[in-house]
């Protein structure tokens, strides 16, 4: 398996840093520039380590704590899919760019799902449904944890992976795919104003 910072070095065609969050924003994808393959946001501290264990009441695998070590969170494919990260005084850091707060993607679970799911992640699209939602089975035994594709506001599994590890690397490397080749359209959602990224069929699971 590929580790997580190896599979996050793609070739930069372009990039910027946010001044104030320090978010890293990678390979612009329209004109003017406003979506971006790849928001990187400066890893977590042991301290903040500790604070958010603190804050989340049961288990973040290990898996999940050494991605937010790297990236607190990351968006890709002009945020197709957001995996949350700690929140970081967003009030303070109000217009710059951060990553959606875990603690606002958990809230977003149905009362049926287990309580030892964690809600980590969202997609704009997956497959003809629409949204979904990507959480892991933190209660699970041994190293691995689950990861299982929902939809949103809905609790039917669509899809599961092993571990979070081998769910990055998959799905990274299909959208990564995915802008390589140009399997994509840019949608107006706000003519002039708001754009949205539409993945080809083809590549959509």
């Amino acid at each position: 398996m590929t580790g997580i910072e190896e599979l996050l070095q793609i070739p930069v065609r372009n990039t910027r840093t946010d001044p104030r969050s320090g978010a890293v924003i990678m390979n612009s994808m329209d004109k003017p520039e406003k979506l971006w393959f790849l928001e990187r946001f400066p890893g977590l501290s042991d301290d903040e380590i500790a604070q958010l264990q603190m804050e989340y009441i049961g288990n973040i695998p290990d898996e999940f704590l050494d991605f937010l070590r790297i990236t607190n969170g990351l968006n890709v494919m002009g945020r197709v899919l957001k995996i949350a990260g700690m929140d970081r005084d967003r009030e303070k850091l109000a217009g710059s760019r951060v990553a959606d707060p875990i603690r606002f993607v958990d809230g977003h679970r149905t009362r049926r799902t287990p309580k030892s799911w964690l809600f980590f992640a969202t997609y704009t699209q997956w497959e003809d449904i629409g949204m979904a939602h990507v959480c892991m089975d933190t209660a699970a035994d041994g190293d691995k944890h689950p990861v299982y594709c929902l939809p949103y506001n809905g609790d039917k599994i669509l899809k599961r992976w092993d571990s979070f590890g081998s769910w990055l690397e998959e799905e990274f490397t299909r959208l990564h795919n995915a802008y390589r080749e140009g399997k994509y359209r840019l949608v107006d959602v706000v003519p002039g104003v708001v754009q949205m990224v539409e993945l080809h069929d083809c590549v959509l699971k």
